[in-house]
């Protein structure tokens, strides 16, 4: 079934191409064999008795200092090459206190001993843009209201139901 998947080509503006190599990048087979592929990689990492967080090619390892952050990226970078030939965007690597980074949308805070998740800015904002946009005037007054609150129902939901594993109260009152 992978096989004719990968044999199956790409749509190019309309027209079916054949897949010159590899694997259609966005397409759904991607993330599952890359999260196949770096399956060696969590092993290492918990074979170093490492923490850390991993969806396809988002990584967060943690440790404790800047100098052991450094000193891992350096080693797992390494060994990424060495073991599975993958080679570390530099560019978009780097080594960042939990508080001041962003994780597949989310940002993180420390109370007391517990860490906590909630929408980063960026993700709000996008939210309340979308929103803006299907209530603009224009747009609303040419389609039945009801199907104007179906498509905001939608958008809210939807943001709703990916972010409800964070600490979200104060972002639902705003909506």
């Amino acid at each position: 079934m992978i096989r004719s998947f990968l044999k199956a080509g790409i749509m190019e503006d309309g027209l079916v191409k054949p897949n010159k190599i590899g694997v259609p990048q966005g397409g759904p087979l991607s993330p599952i064999l890359f999260n196949i592929y770096l399956d060696k990689m969590d092993r290492e990492l918990e074979q170093r008795g490492l923490r850390f967080v991993r969806y396809a090619d988002d990584c967060n390892i943690f440790v404790k200092s800047e100098k052991a952050a450094n000193s891992v990226m350096k080693s797992i970078s390494s060994w990424l090459e060495r073991k599975l030939f993958l080679k570390v965007n530099a560019t978009k690597t780097k080594v960042v206190r939990p508080t001041k980074s962003n994780f597949l949308g989310f940002t993180f805070w420390k109370t007391g001993e517990h860490w906590q998740a909630r929408p980063g800015d960026d993700r709000k904002s996008k939210l309340y843009n979308k929103i803006r946009e299907l209530l603009c005037r224009r747009k609303a007054a040419a389609q039945p209201l009801s199907l104007v609150f179906t498509k905001v129902n939608q958008v809210v939901r939807g943001w709703i139901n990916y972010f409800k594993i964070g600490n979200c109260q104060e972002e639902y009152t705003l909506i």
